[in-house]
């Protein structure tokens, strides 16, 4: 653990976010975080709230932390979770229900298709973003995902054969992939 992660261990604040690149530490600054103030009893367990972005790096981070403190991952008394398993918690708490998702998100081409109907709206109704997507359109007529983004090389061929298909100039999505 360098000088910086060791200081950001024991630096105490009423809230810390954490940024840094892959593989640079994070995790065992954060472990080491609630280490400390658990052993220095700063703070009750029921206390601390660690967000991860994904359900796997919570996952880790719930294990990483039990493994620290000695005790089995399902009887830590933290909270260790995901922004949005935090946000869907407080929306269900305070709804007296789960959120309710809009009818087009199950929808494999749903979020195209509201996408589509917004920008027609928006067409109709503001000749600015007329003239703005207009000049889009015939200044990138193909404006493509990049094939980085996609799985694997497939993936890519066939959005970009469905692209050629439609043969019509519009803003590339991943529906239909």
């Amino acid at each position: 653990m360098s000088d910086q992660q060791r200081e950001a261990c024991i630096r105490l604040e009423d809230n810390n976010l954490l940024v840094a690149s892959a593989g640079s530490g994070k995790s065992a600054t954060m472990v080491g975080k609630v280490a400390y103030v658990l052993d220095r009893q700063l703070h009750h367990p029921e206390e601390i709230l660690v967000l991860a972005f994904n359900k796997s790096a919570a996952e880790e981070l719930k294990e990483r932390i039990s493994r620290q403190l000695g005790v089995d991952a399902a009887n830590l008394e933290c909270r260790v979770t995901t922004f949005h398993a935090l946000g869907r918690g407080i929306i269900e708490e305070t709804a007296g229900r789960p959120p309710q998702l809009a009818d087009w998100v199950d929808h494999p081409a749903g979020e195209a298709k509201v996408i589509e109907q917004i920008i027609e709206e928006l067409l109709d109704s503001d000749p600015e973003f007329a003239r703005l997507w207009v000049d889009l359109l015939v200044l990138h007529p193909k404006a493509d995902i990049p094939a980085e983004v996609f799985d694997t090389k497939a993936d890519h061929e066939r959005y970009l054969s469905v692209r050629r298909q439609k043969g019509r100039a519009t803003i590339g999505t991943l529906a239909g992939t």
